[in-house]
């Protein structure tokens, strides 16, 4: 153009390489619903959705290439990692066999380590991400955590208090920010803030021992010791919300009669398939709304006044 050389990538490179090659989730909602209406994914019949080429996958360690070792539960993996015998790795070994113990440890041996990061529960996900901080030989670092404990069973948050206990034992500070009785009980040093929310919050009500803090009148103090009482009577259902052959993630192929007018609890360990379960098979059908903790949607100038409905009849006003 004009004596100067000039290259265009052409259609199909461009849409390869602005929608294809990206994660289908990531994508903006238009342009995912554009891509699932005209594109099929599928397994790779050569390497089994591997994503290795022919050479890695033929590189093998008494019989199994590192895609086969990727796709055996942690706590099998973790065994066959104990049977290997080679001094010349041996540094390696040791490392490895430590970080696997640790996904034993804290409840997540039954994952695999080729699941895609998207399919994991809030609390999975929490405490693969704690996992890779057990594995590293830092001390002296402060950790923060934000409420650990968000989604797991009690079971759970036995592991996750003897994770917390394991990082600070290594020589740094951990900070927890949690409602929990059970993760405040093994704390240290407990600083209550308060006393209400908003503008009624904001000061220091208590600092010092769990043990001081359940002599103190603080709300948390109080409630320390409460226990919720079961109800004696409970009302009927008028109806149930039938699933069939619930196979999402980790499902076997569930069946369930969900009963409708009553205030019923999906409940088990972290990912047991609780969400995979109602977001799978109940969210998507007609008059069922999802409340969840993601963020609220809408453009840089929505507020919870415009998303509630508030705005729309005092502007008619």
């Amino acid at each position: 153009v004009d004596g100067i050389n000039l290259t265009y990538a052409g259609l199909i490179p461009t849409i390869q390489r602005s929608m294809l090659s990206k994660d289908v989730d990531a994508l903006q909602p238009h342009i995912r619903a554009f891509v699932e209406r005209v594109v099929t994914f599928t397994t790779c019949p050569e390497c089994g959705g591997s994503r290795l080429n022919e050479a890695a996958r033929s590189s093998k360690i008494e019989g199994k290439n590192i895609a086969d070792v990727c796709a055996m539960q942690i706590s099998d993996l973790a065994d066959w990692v104990r049977g290997l015998d080679e001094p010349s790795v041996a540094p390696l070994l040791t490392g490895l066999q430590h970080l696997l113990d640790s996904f034993a440890e804290i409840g997540l041996g039954y994952l695999s380590l080729d699941r895609p990061s998207g399919t994991l529960s809030g609390g999975e996900a929490q405490r693969t991400k704690m996992i890779r901080h057990l594995g590293s030989s830092l001390t002296d670092v402060t950790y923060v955590f934000d409420e650990p404990t968000i989604g797991l069973h009690p079971h759970d948050i036995e592991r996750m208090n003897d994770l917390l206990l394991q990082l600070r034992d290594k020589g740094n500070t951990v900070l927890v920010v949690e409602h929990k009785p059970e993760t405040i009980e093994v704390a240290d040093h407990v600083v209550d803030l308060g006393p209400g929310a908003g503008t009624e919050g904001g000061t220091v009500c208590f600092a010092g021992t769990v043990q001081g803090l359940r002599g103190s009148e603080t709300t948390t103090g109080r409630h320390l010791g409460d226990r919720a009482a079961l109800k004696e009577s409970v009302r009927a259902p008028s109806g149930t919300l039938e699933v069939r052959g619930a196979s999402t993630n980790n499902l076997q192929d569930v069946d369930v009669d969900v009963p409708l007018g009553v205030l019923c609890v999906i409940t088990g360990v972290a990912g047991s398939g609780k969400s995979s379960l109602i977001h799978g098979s109940v969210s998507g059908r007609d008059s069922v709304v999802v409340i969840d903790q993601g963020a609220i949607r809408g453009s840089r100038r929505s507020n919870p006044a415009t998303y509630t409905g508030l705005l729309d009849p005092i502007r008619k006003a």
